[in-house]
């Protein structure tokens, strides 16, 4: 049998369950709300109809493998972008779910720079960062590089700063030890002359004949 207070007890933990459980179904529900009140591509067009449009800048970064084809003075490759797995704010449209074709535009130069590494590791990937817009002679979007490097590179750098870091902290330490051991040297030069002097004047005090005959 329980009693009062574990009876109210009980009651207040299920009460409590329940409201969380209300809270929850209700959040769940103004969620699928929000999902289902997201426009189609059909009334996204004609919402675009309304809007005027703004200036932008259009950069992006691209990382990705492909065939690298090089006609001085410019290099560039193509990719497929998969967008499914891309993630979006709560209330965007999804991704397509085709992919993107891509195509690169960079300097040999540029290539050239990252080529041994890039070519070398077949896990490599090739990083580009630009301007995005959309080239008519390939009827594709295109990204022009600004910058371009890999994955590889990037981590191959890292990892010698590191040691430059690691080597420049054992020579300071190494640099600090010698000054110490200099140091204490030193004073140790200076403290055995101090007791030489001071063993000559308790020597006088005693016996200044044979201090003087020391002479």
């Amino acid at each position: 049998m329980l009693t009062e207070k574990q009876l109210r007890l009980t009651f207040a933990v299920y009460g409590r369950s329940i409201s969380q459980s209300r809270h929850k179904s209700k959040k769940e529900a103004l969620r699928q709300q929000k999902q289902w009140a997201i426009p189609k591509l059909g009334t996204r067009r004609q919402l675009t109809k309304r809007l005027a449009f703004g200036e932008a800048e259009l950069r992006g970064k691209v990382m990705g493998r492909g065939q690298v084809l090089i006609n001085e003075p410019t290099a560039m490759m193509l990719l497929n972008i998969d967008n499914t797995e891309m993630p979006v704010a709560e209330g965007v449209p999804p991704t397509p779910t085709s992919p993107d074709k891509v195509v690169v535009y960079m300097s040999a130069y540029q290539y050239r720079q990252i080529a041994e590494v890039y070519e070398a590791y077949p896990e490599d990937m090739l990083i580009i960062e630009g301007g995005l817009a959309y080239d008519p002679g390939t009827e594709m979007w295109g990204i022009f590089a600004m910058h371009v490097t890999t994955k590889l590179t990037l981590q191959f750098r890292k990892e010698a700063e590191q040691a430059k870091a690691l080597a420049d902290e054992e020579r300071r330490m190494l640099e600090l030890r010698e000054a110490w051991w200099q140091e204490w040297n030193e004073q140790h030069l200076a403290s055995q002359s101090m007791a030489s002097v001071e063993e000559k004047e308790a020597l006088e005090q005693h016996d200044p004949a044979s201090a003087e005959g020391t002479v």
